[in-house]
């Protein structure tokens, strides 16, 4: 008999199934992404933040898998706002304590970011880490921008990907949000790809977060063509 701890939505049914690149480890009766180290050092990381009263979400390739859309990377990545100079060392420490390697990049005045953290546990032959967990602030005091406050709503709103994880997922709605914010070729070429993978989207609710915080976009780039390509996407015959 199945498990009945896991949260079984229809974007968490996608993840579990089209994470073609994961090792596939037992989690909650599904698969979920990454290797097995990698899967307990991103909970470590999230458990960590916690503890520090610092809230974390997944954003990047690991989210975009969790509405359905694989790309071929095996990066975890999270989304958190927060003062640099303060929190992002503490978290550093908290993760050395427990023996595990941390890197702080603190932010310059005109990054439009924060700084991040990076965690690993191994190195390869070059000492470069193997499989990071990236951390990566919203919150430069120094440019203060309007792309904080869509991190933190899509942080204070991310929903656990089961009930026993530390491991929370932004909504699909934010995680567009972020990913036309940032604006390159691929990040637009991924809106496409997991609106078009997400078959539950809420469209009108994508639209209305994107027009909230003023990243509805004009012409091509327009989140209603973004939108109309991930029809037509959807509607190509299957390989």
């Amino acid at each position: 008999m199945e498990s009945q701890s896991c949260v079984r939505s229809p974007a968490w049914i996608g993840f579990a199934r089209h994470w073609t690149w994961a090792v596939g480890v037992a989690h909650c009766g599904s698969f979920v992404m990454g290797t097995e180290q990698q899967l307990a050092l991103a909970e470590q990381v999230a458990g960590l933040a916690r503890s520090l009263k610092l809230e974390t979400a997944l954003i990047g390739a690991s989210a975009l898998a969790y509405y359905g859309y694989v790309r071929a990377t095996s990066d975890i990545d999270f989304a958190i706002v927060t003062n640099p100079y303060e929190s992002l060392p503490r978290l550093a420490e908290a993760a050395e304590a427990v023996g595990l390697s941390a890197r702080v990049i603190q932010p310059e005045h005109d990054d439009p970011l924060g700084g991040t953290v990076r965690f690993w546990e191994q190195v390869d032959a070059d000492g470069d880490p193997i499989d990071p967990i990236d951390v990566v602030n919203f919150f430069n005091p120094h440019t203060p921008l309007k792309i904080q406050k869509a991190a933190r709503l899509a942080i204070e709103q991310a929903q656990p990907i089961a009930e026993t994880t530390n491991l929370r997922c932004v909504p699909l709605p934010y995680l567009i949000v972020l990913k036309l914010y940032a604006g390159t070729r691929q990040d637009l070429a991924d809106v496409v790809a997991v609106i078009a993978a997400s078959l539950d989207a809420n469209l009108d609710e994508i639209r209305a977060v994107c027009k909230e915080h003023g990243l509805e976009g004009e012409g091509a780039n327009s989140i209603n063509n973004l939108i109309d390509e991930a029809a037509a996407l959807r509607r190509q015959p299957k390989r």
